[in-house]
């Protein structure tokens, strides 16, 4: 719900003779969230029931500081889910109303959130697997019904893990360059974005190669590789507040390098994608 201060102020600066849009322009460029400031324009423009307190943009603005300092994450999954997949396809739109919420608390909980689902459909798939693929494993005693709990836990426990650490290697990289580059922006600020992008990609990923056959798991992670590139160039300009040119430089200058230095795996990936597809 948007902070009534806010509303008041809107409904101000309409009563002065701005128009929506200039006042939405300026609490922009001040750091409110779009979804806030439309939704304070709304209220704003109701006929009033009883005049409203004046109340000056200083104070809004603590006020407003203050209710979000107070705030423990009050949206629910859906919400967090709907905008984490948001933040893949449209981060032009997300990532200019998240800044004011970019804390690495928040980054690291997107990414525990969603490799913590992940890896507990996956060790649901390893648990399904093993009771019902027959295998070449002996079934006297406890062997094989103590392998499928032990799987699962393992899946279950090492994706947030593996997630984690390869959201916070691949962030520290971008964000180097991306300093050098791009800006000076602060670095959990980069981080948070990253998470919005990382979350959906470590959810869908957890699973789906436990569902896919190990020759297609390498083109699984080619594309979804391929699909985090575009958010993260609006995470490098929005978290550098630079312009699009710098920000395709500290985004495009790492993949490079890292292509450059994966170079002598794909030289091998053939003889290596024939042994495990056994072709």
């Amino acid at each position: 719900m948007v902070h009534p201060h806010l509303i008041n102020y809107v409904r101000e600066q309409l009563k002065a003779g701005y128009s929506p849009d200039e006042i939405r322009s300026f609490l922009v460029g001040h750091g409110y969230p779009i979804r806030d400031i439309d939704e304070a324009v709304e209220h704003a423009r109701r006929p009033l029931q009883k005049p409203a307190p004046l109340v000056s943009e200083r104070k809004v603005e603590q006020l407003i500081a203050k209710a979000e300092s107070e705030k423990v994450f009050e949206e629910n999954f859906v919400d967090v889910f709907r905008m984490w997949f948001m933040a893949l396809f449209m981060p032009g739109r997300v990532f200019p109303e998240e800044k004011t919420r970019a804390t690495l608390g928040r980054a690291a909980m997107n990414v525990l959130i969603s490799a913590s689902l992940g890896g507990l459909i996956t060790g649901v798939i390893v648990l399904l697997r093993l009771l019902l693929t027959p295998v070449a494993l002996p079934l006297e005693g406890t062997a094989f019904f103590g392998l499928a709990p032990i799987r699962t836990v393992q899946q279950i426990m090492v994706t947030p893990l593996s997630a984690m650490f390869a959201w916070i290697s691949i962030t520290a990289f971008f964000y180097l360059f991306g300093l050098l580059i791009s800006g000076s922006g602060p670095f959990e600020r980069f981080a948070y974005f990253t998470s919005l992008i990382a979350a959906p990609l470590a959810f869908l990923l957890s699973f789906l190669t436990a569902l896919l056959p190990k020759c297609i798991n390498f083109f699984v992670l080619v594309v979804f590789g391929i699909l985090g590139v575009y958010p993260l160039l609006y995470a490098t300009k929005e978290a550098h507040d630079t312009s699009f040119g710098k920000a395709a430089l500290g985004t495009f200058i790492p993949i490079l390098l890292f292509v450059v230095l994966l170079v002598p795996a794909f030289l091998r990936f053939p003889a290596l994608f024939g042994e495990i597809c056994k072709f």
